[in-house]
């Protein structure tokens, strides 16, 4: 299921990711460093620092990413059907009662 939230809420790694997946968007020098800021996070384990964060949310809503991402809600969500207690099929198929009582 995707994230709707805003880019303030994401994490580093999906803003980051999102931002890769409209790469006909970004700018070359954009692609370059917000590939290498990906690649480089799992390895340093630190966060994106503030300015590397604000320029990333920046080029996020610039290129209004966000339009892609809550386009239909109610319908990329599914939801699941509980399954039918047995006892419920018992109480179904039971006979009625006689007229008059």
């Amino acid at each position: 299921m995707k994230d709707y939230r805003e880019p303030e809420g994401l994490s580093d790694s999906v803003l980051l990711e999102r931002l890769l997946e409209h790469e006909e968007q970004l700018t070359e020098a954009e692609l370059h460093a917000f590939t290498d800021m990906l690649f480089a996070l799992p390895h340093s384990r630190r966060k994106l620092s503030s300015k590397q964060r604000e320029w990333a949310e920046g080029v996020y809503k610039r290129n209004d990413l966000q339009a892609h991402y809550v386009a239909n809600i109610a319908s990329a969500t599914k939801v699941r059907s509980a399954a039918p207690h047995p006892f419920d099929r018992v109480i179904a198929n039971r006979p009625l009662k006689p007229p008059g009582r």
